[in-house]
This record gives structure tokens, C-alpha cells and sequence, in this order.
């Protein structure tokens, strides 16, 4: 079979032909050929950045369009939690993360969200994505987190982050009353 298919194993060099085996050393020894050759064309160091960004824009493009049953992101969850502080990735990080449904996700966004050292745009989508994941996925932050996410959006400067913090603290479902008292106490921002 091998003289049949050489024209595609020069045309194409990702391709190895493996002679069928019965023993898991007889693959290997074939498999590690084809892996030495491949970690040899690997992109260097330097397209990183490039690899990272289609891969965060391919993750985002997947979670967009709701295709998380084909394609499971849960060995993904610490890399896009990783990059999801970088300028460079942010948006499509945390796009990709509000599709995996765990608490570990929603106190990472609920953290992003409040702490004051993060850029205040990555601060005001991961409130926005932790509203949506409490919607999509039910509340999985403890008290006290929700306690201090409420602290955040009362001491918020920007109106873009206090609005994106209080559509979180409104995921929440609040009572009537509680929302009552809310409005109550809220301060109107000067223009």
C-alpha cells in the first residue's frame, strides 16, 4: 500500500502511513515518528500570540453558537481563565467561559468584576458575563461573594461599570422589597 499513497505522503508531510499492529509498542514506535516530525513544524514562540487569539476566537465562536455538547470546554477552563485578563484576549475569553457551567467559572468572573487592580473593561464584560452565567446556570457564588459584588456596584465610579455590576446584582432575583430598597438608596451619577 505504501508505493500507492507516496505521491500523498510528499504532498502532504502531516501524513504518515502506519502499518496495521497488534502491540502498543509496535504504534508508538510509529506514532512517536509522526509526533517528532510534527513537534518539529510547530509554529515557534513567537506566533503564540496569533495561536492564542484564534484559539480564544474559535472558543468564543463555539460557545456563541451554543455547540458546547459537541465541543466540551472544560479541560479549556484554567487557559481562558488564564488569558482572560489580558487586553489582547479578554473579550472572547470570557465569552468562552459563560459557557462552562461551574462555580469556579462564576467566582472568577465575580472577581474580575470587582477587584479595582483589573482594567475597568474587562471589569464591566465580566459583570456583564456573570449576569448572564447566573442566568443561564443558577447562582453558584457563596454569600459573601454576592455580598461583596453588591459592595462593588455601590462604590462603582464608572456608570458603565455600576450599570454592568447592578444587571449582575440583578441576576440575582431579588424580592420586590429588596429591589425597592435599592432604588431607594441609589444615587443618581452626574452626566
Amino acid at each position: 500500500m505504501r508505493p500507492q499513497i507516496t505521491g500523498l505522503l510528499t504532498h502532504y508531510p502531516q501524513v504518515e502511513f502506519m502499518v496495521e499492529s497488534t502491540t502498543p509498542q509496535a504504534i508508538e514506535l510509529q506514532a512517536g515518528i509522526l509526533l517528532k516530525r510534527a513537534m518539529a513544524m510547530a509554529a515557534p514562540p513567537a506566533n503564540r500570540a496569533e495561536r492564542l487569539a484564534d484559539a480564544t476566537s474559535w472558543f468564543a465562536a463555539i460557545a456563541k453558537g451554543n455547540q458546547t455538547k459537541v465541543f466540551n470546554f472544560d479541560s479549556a477552563e484554567g487557559a481562558l481563565m488564564a488569558v482572560s485578563t489580558d487586553r489582547a484576549y479578554y473579550s472572547n475569553a470570557l465569552v468562552a467561559l459563560a459557557a462552562i457551567p461551574t462555580g469556579a467559572v462564576q467566582r472568577h468572573f465575580e472577581q474580575l468584576a470587582i477587584s479595582e487592580r483589573i482594567d475597568p473593561a474587562i471589569r464591566e464584560l465580566a459583570a456583564r458575563e456573570l449576569a448572564a452565567h447566573i442566568q443561564r446556570h443558577g447562582l453558584l457564588l457563596q454569600s459573601s461573594q454576592v455580598a461583596e459584588l453588591e459592595s462593588a456596584w455601590r462604590s462603582a465610579q464608572s456608570p458603565e461599570l455600576a450599570t454592568a455590576l447592578a444587571a449582575a446584582v440583578g441576576a440575582l432575583k431579588p424580592n420586590a422589597k429588596r429591589v425597592g430598597d435599592r432604588f431607594q438608596r441609589a444615587t443618581i451619577p452626574n452626566p
